[in-house]
């Protein structure tokens, strides 16, 4: 007994530590600046046509719109995974604020907050693709290959369920 006790723990404990290397904190990003080219914040106009060309782009799909505000949706996998966000945005700025996921493993009650590191890189290619939109630089590339450095996540991949 006592050594399968020796054999067992340890790897119990390996299994536990992998599955925390994949969790991330989630933060919101708020008051995020969004300039044009010329370095001046865009209007309240511009800065909603770039997050929607920009969330579009990156395979993000628009759930509602309000005066100020737009609520995505991002499935992946055929919907194993996804999740839902609100952008409540104004002249120059915006937010990201995590609503809700499946298929990531999310813990988003209590202290702290956590998530798949896949949700981080959603949240950074979209941030990224917002940044490079508002500056009319190149368009990234469109959906299906916007998730291409998320093809070497299939060993790392959530499996379904929240």
């Amino acid at each position: 007994m006592k050594k399968f006790i020796c054999f067992v723990l340890p790897l119990l404990i390996a299994c536990g530590s992998a599955h925390a290397a994949r969790a991330i904190p989630i933060e919101d990003k708020t008051d995020v600046e969004v300039t044009g080219a010329d370095g001046k914040p865009l209007a309240v106009a511009e800065t909603r046509n770039t997050i929607l060309t920009a969330a579009r782009q990156r395979g993000w799909e628009v759930k509602r719109e309000e005066p100020g505000s737009i609520r995505l949706s991002y499935e992946y996998r055929r919907g194993r995974a996804g999740a839902t966000i609100d952008v409540p945005y104004k002249a120059g700025f915006y937010s990201i604020l995590y609503v809700e996921s499946h298929g990531l493993r999310a813990r988003d009650t209590g202290s702290p907050r956590t998530i798949h590191k896949t949700y981080g890189r959603w949240m950074r290619n979209l941030t990224d693709s917002i940044s490079t939109a508002s500056r009319g630089g190149n368009a990234p590339p469109p959906a299906q290959a916007a998730d291409s450095d998320d093809a070497d996540d299939k060993d790392d991949a959530p499996p379904g369920g929240k």
